[in-house]
């Protein structure tokens, strides 16, 4: 009942512009993992899925109510799509070696390649995140 509350909240939030409703509705799918959490007696192996796909739907969602005004460039369009993708696949990665330094994955060598891939990731994102928006600041009056 909640994912279907989810669902229509962020459906409503695109159609309307309203980040409020987007904020709702993945609050709701947020409940709706945590309820579904709380009914297991064991580590979901799944959850670093999970969490991307909700970075994904968070991400998506809020940029179908900008207000920006303008279509952006091919390569930026491009760009912006590489940034989420990786960040996406970045944070499967991640959750994936926390899940298995915790004991909840049976780690072999291949996730353990698979971790520190991401970690290489996730640091190369955020070094070129500062330096974008560094560049940018730097390129304003």
């Amino acid at each position: 009942m909640l994912a279907a509350c989810a669902v229509a909240f962020l459906a409503l939030g695109a159609l309307r512009s309203a980040p409020a409703f987007v904020a709702c509705g993945v609050l709701l799918f947020g409940a709706e993992y945590a309820t579904f959490l709380r009914s297991r007696s064991e580590v979901d192996r799944w959850a670093p899925l999970v969490a991307a796909a909700l970075f994904l739907v968070v991400e998506l969602g809020y940029r179908a109510v900008e207000r920006d005004g303008g279509q952006p460039e091919g390569a930026v369009r491009r760009r912006d799509v590489a940034t989420v993708l990786a960040a996406a696949l970045a944070s499967v990665g991640l959750g994936g070696l926390l899940l298995a330094a915790a004991g909840g994955a049976d780690a072999g060598l291949g996730l353990e390649a698979v971790g520190a891939v991401s970690a290489v990731l996730v640091i190369g994102t955020v070094v070129g995140l500062v330096a974008r928006s560094r560049d940018q600041a730097q390129l304003e009056p």
